[in-house]
């Protein structure tokens, strides 16, 4: 073969490995949980990466195929949203859905385009120094999508290790530890095998047992301790079609669904959980049904949380929010804070507001809750809800799990269809419990309808696509993780050490 030929197989094979690594990264996730594959992906990157050391376009393709390949696979149900729910045509869902992930994967190929070029500038080859710039630079990269485009961070590397003993570390650094321990135990060992040395590869192996064993034995230790006596909870699931749910002759019949089934429980429940926006009308004209509810609720020494849609006038313009409000022996009210793009409201108005009307797309036009929000109070504790997308946010979760003894999500995961998002989705909720320690009650339109303890463990679902009620019991917890109580500062911190150590002894020899 000409080395012609012999240097365009080699691009083709790289681009080949740096495809598979993005579907390996997927499978490593919900639902397929081959956790193990995280691994081989990070290493797959890492590798390519440096083998294309010198090759600027080669870096950008292997790059940009992994990214395409990474959210095309793994956001894929994004086009189930716009098409069926969003009522696009097949080849318009296809295009945005395309877009969407184009604009992903183009910006997550851009930052790695930087780390590149930062890592051929100040490190030279394989070694422990580079694997750790490789480090800092992928956890970053993570931490951009939770603000960059007003935030998507799904699809993070870390959440491979959600149900494992691995998983003890996100109760320190959040998800985004267990990221650090994927792509730096990748990147070692990928460095040590490059040297072609048994001492180096013993060192290396070493250090990846080390980090691996202090993730596990943070999976034994609580931050966290229990309040009382264990609490029942009852997750009303009405699975009802988003199709019919918002059409103006659904209104009672769809309230009627959630009384019957809530009236239907075997044992009458403490609490009682509907999910996000589970009656659709406004809260101030679907009064007069909640008080005749209220009823059985105090007859049954209950309390409800359910998610409903409020309205405020607020001089000459009526504000709307994605609320959860309160009935029986709760009280409060909380307005959904992040929200979704395109979904719930329309950024930049002026241009995309044009652009949906144009392609005749509904757009929807919240407004934010404050950020200080009260928690609700719920006989003698308290929780502040995450609603739907919220649970995706570690950060945002963290501030609620600060002022709540258990943490509560409302969601209708309807939108996803029959995808892969609702398994996802659930993995999230899975991993905020780890992080802060708390028990996550998850109660969706059509599942997965959930009670998930302290340690990210499912203890009871209900099945998807049917009407069902969920009962099981929860456990109130006080104290925080660090994450909890520190958020972001150790895991930047973290970041700040590990680029220090990597970057160091070049900066020495270049001022020798």
């Amino acid at each position: 073969m000409t080395p012609v030929g012999e240097s365009a197989m080699n691009r083709f094979l790289s681009t080949a490995i740096a495809c598979s690594a993005g579907i390996l990264s997927v499978a490593s996730l919900a639902p397929f949980s081959l956790w193990p594959l995280a691994f081989v992906s990070a290493s797959f990157v890492f590798f390519l990466l440096e083998k294309t050391r010198g090759e600027p376009r080669q870096q950008v393709v292997c790059a940009f195929a992994y990214s395409a390949t990474l959210f095309g696979t793994g956001a894929s149900w994004v086009y189930v949203s716009i098409h069926e729910f969003g009522y696009a045509s097949p080849g318009l869902s296809l295009l945005l859905t395309a877009l969407f992930c184009f604009g992903l994967a183009a910006t997550n190929t851009l930052l790695l385009y930087f780390y590149c070029r930062l890592s051929e500038r100040l490190i030279t080859g394989f070694s422990l120094q580079s694997a750790l710039l490789f480090t800092v630079a992928m956890t970053l990269i993570e931490l951009s999508r939770s603000w960059l485009y007003s935030g998507f961070p799904w699809l993070l590397q870390g959440y491979a290790l959600s149900g494992t003993l691995l998983q003890g570390i996100a109760k320190v650094l959040g998800v985004y530890g267990a990221s650090i321990i994927i792509f730096a135990c990748s990147a070692i060992i990928v460095a040590a095998l490059s040297r072609k040395d048994r001492k180096h590869f013993l060192r290396a192996s070493a250090v990846c047992l080390c980090l691996l064993s202090i993730s596990a034995a943070l999976s034994r230790f609580e931050f966290s301790r229990p309040i009382g006596d264990e609490r029942t909870v009852s997750l009303v699931q009405a699975n009802i079609s988003q199709h019919d749910k918002w059409r103006p002759e659904w209104r009672q019949k769809t309230l009627a669904v959630y009384r019957d089934l809530t009236r239907r429980s075997q044992l009458p429940a403490q609490l009682i959980l509907w999910p996000e926006a589970s009656i659709p009308n406004y809260l101030d004209k679907a009064q007069s049904e909640l008080r005749a509810f209220e009823e059985q609720l105090e007859e049954s020494d209950s309390a409800l949380i359910f998610g409903i849609p409020s309205r405020v006038q607020k001089d000459q313009d009526v504000e709307v929010y994605n609320s959860v409000s309160t009935l029986g022996k709760a009280n409060g009210i909380y307005h959904k804070i992040h929200l979704v793009p395109f979904g719930e409201y329309v950024p930049l108005q002026n241009l995309f507001g044009q652009l949906m009307a144009f392609f005749d797309l509904p757009a929807s036009s919240m407004s934010a809750g404050n950020n200080q929000q009260a928690p609700l109070s719920v006989f003698d504790w308290q929780t502040r809800p995450l609603v739907c997308y919220e649970v995706v946010f570690p950060d945002l979760s963290a501030r609620a799990a600060a002022v709540s003894d258990v943490l509560v999500t409302l969601s209708n995961d309807s939108w996803f269809g029959r995808s892969i998002g609702p398994l996802q989705h659930l993995q999230m909720a899975q991993m905020r419990a780890v992080e802060n320690e708390r028990f996550m009650l998850r109660s969706t339109g059509s599942g997965v309808t959930a009670i998930i303890d302290q340690n990210g463990l499912v203890t009871h679902s209900a099945p998807q696509f049917e009407q069902a009620v969920l009962q099981g019991t929860f456990q109130l917890r006080e104290g925080q993780t660090p994450w909890t109580a520190y958020g972001r500062w150790l895991l930047y911190g973290l970041l700040a050490l590990l680029t220090l150590i990597a970057v160091a002894p070049n900066l020495k020899r270049d001022r020798d």
